[in-house]
């Protein structure tokens, strides 16, 4: 699946960039972060090579619909962290961007803030972040509709195969927006949904006054 949304310009000369529960997309480029996982110094070349996807294709070889969603890859690291534990792996003001595809609902609504802040204080002056969340709003609306309210119940509260799959907040793009200002991101705005099922994706910037 096509996602130039999620590519900055010349980003392929930052220095630090970090991708956040990763899950089953290990990124070129990113220092690729889960709680779990296999670390990719053991998986082995072609394992590690089968599983790699590039910011503008990130769920390349993993397309699917609502209705027939594929199946995830190993969960492949280079750092095992948790969101409320990743500012001990990294300096302050020391990382260039920060992607978090669909893992941070996983969090409740004050662990998200907290998680917010941290990327906040780890992302450099002017650093970037993308985030993607399910959308409440649309979800609803989908919810009514009866082709879809199974998958739309498991799309609102996770899957429930283990303790990090539970859904703990929910987002509007209003609400998100609203999230990432209060901590202090600026030039916020809403990108284009990639995903086949309701999701926000937000792009901000940190700014520091002066």
């Amino acid at each position: 699946m096509s996602t130039p949304q999620l590519h900055d310009d010349n980003e392929e000369y930052w220095q630090t960039k970090l991708h956040m529960g990763c899950g089953g997309v290990y990124l070129a480029g990113y220092v690729n972060v889960d709680a779990q996982g296999s670390y990719a110094y053991s998986v082995g070349k072609r394992t590690l090579l089968k599983n790699t996807r590039f910011v503008t294709d990130y769920y390349a070889k993993l397309e699917g619909s609502w209705d027939n969603l594929p199946k995830a890859n190993k969960v492949i690291v280079d750092v095992k962290a948790t969101m409320q534990d990743i500012r001990e792996k990294f300096a302050d003001n020391s990382v260039d961007k920060i992607v978090a595809i669909q893992t941070m609902e996983h969090l409740d609504s004050i662990d998200f803030i907290n998680a917010l802040d941290s990327f906040y204080s780890l992302l450099d002056h002017s650093g970037v972040l993308i985030v993607s969340v399910p959308d409440m709003e649309e979800s609803l609306d989908w919810l009514a509709d009866p082709e879809k309210t199974e998958f739309t119940i498991r799309h609102l509260r996770g899957s429930l195969k283990d303790r990090w799959s539970i859904h703990r907040s929910w987002w509007t793009g209003e609400s998100l927006e609203n999230a990432l200002a209060w901590v202090g991101f600026r030039e916020i705005q809403r990108l284009e949904n990639f995903h086949c099922y309701p999701s926000v994706v937000m792009r901000c910037v940190k700014y520091v006054k002066g």
